[in-house]
């Protein structure tokens, strides 16, 4: 019988959010034998702005961006060991651009059934879903699944939605 998901794609910001996603993803993969690739979105609209800030500074070096890539190939891999650790077969891709775009682009292009994330709700006006997440969600051809943001304990899901 064929595993409903055979291919997830898992994509983090390296977020509590984006964590959950990872371990939820975990146990999808364990229960039907599927493969699961994490993708990181180096945002580089976002990227230009700090290293601007950085311009004017005497720490600014001329192969910042690439250190700073170099940064999330880290964390990426980081993260691979974790999860594989587990038990499970990971692989882990980088894109730069638009997160919600590159997520959805590199899905349809490399044929994954289902895109794993996590929701944050940073909108005051839509506090159920983060931006990114919403975004993927709408325009996504493939199935998503949004895993809500741990509260922390102690803290009040206040506001929460399901």
């Amino acid at each position: 019988m064929d595993a409903p998901h055979r291919r997830l794609l898992v994509a983090t910001d390296f977020s509590s959010g984006s964590r959950k996603a990872e371990e939820v993803a975990v146990e999808m993969a364990r229960a039907s034998g599927s493969r699961l690739t994490l993708l990181h979105v180096v945002h580089l609209a976002r990227m230009r702005e700090f290293l601007d800030a950085l311009a004017s500074s005497p720490v600014w070096h001329l192969d910042a961006p690439e250190a700073l890539a170099g940064l999330a190939v880290q964390r990426l891999e980081e993260e691979r060991a974790h999860l594989a650790a587990l038990g499970v077969e990971v692989e882990t891709a980088t894109a730069q651009g638009e997160p919600a775009d590159e997520i959805i682009r590199y899905a349809r292009e490399k044929g994954f059934d289902v895109v794993v994330m996590g929701r944050r709700g940073r909108s005051p006006h839509r506090p159920w879903v983060g931006g990114v997440a919403e975004q993927v969600m709408r325009a996504s051809p493939i199935a998503v699944m949004l895993v809500p943001e741990p509260v922390p304990e102690g803290a009040s899901p206040e506001g929460a939605r399901g």
